[in-house]
């Protein structure tokens, strides 16, 4: 599972090369001694924030929203594919505009 925490890091520095105007993005792991490894894309704009948390068994945490409260996506899922996590950063990203 380790491969879809590569996968974030890849998705974040595409994103980031990309530029992506007002949608800040960064990406984050858990030390290698943490006996379960995970994996974190924390996104940020001017009227949004948030975060996805990817744990090695492929349980997923999103937890965004826009500042004034109006808007938020808080979800849990299960990942089982490199797909799927994709699908995600890509629905998160797309939260913010």
């Amino acid at each position: 599972m380790n491969d879809m925490i590569d996968t974030m890091r890849s998705w974040v520095l595409e994103h980031e090369a990309g530029g992506a105007g007002h949608l800040g993005v960064s990406f984050r792991a858990s030390p290698q001694e943490n006996a379960k490894q995970a994996g974190w894309v924390e996104f940020d704009s001017p009227d949004a924030m948030g975060q996805l948390i990817l744990w090695e068994t492929g349980e997923c945490e999103i937890d965004v929203g826009s500042l004034d409260g109006e808007r938020s996506i808080i979800r849990s899922a299960t990942v089982k594919t490199r797909q799927e996590l994709v699908v995600l950063l890509n629905e998160v990203a797309d939260f913010f505009g």
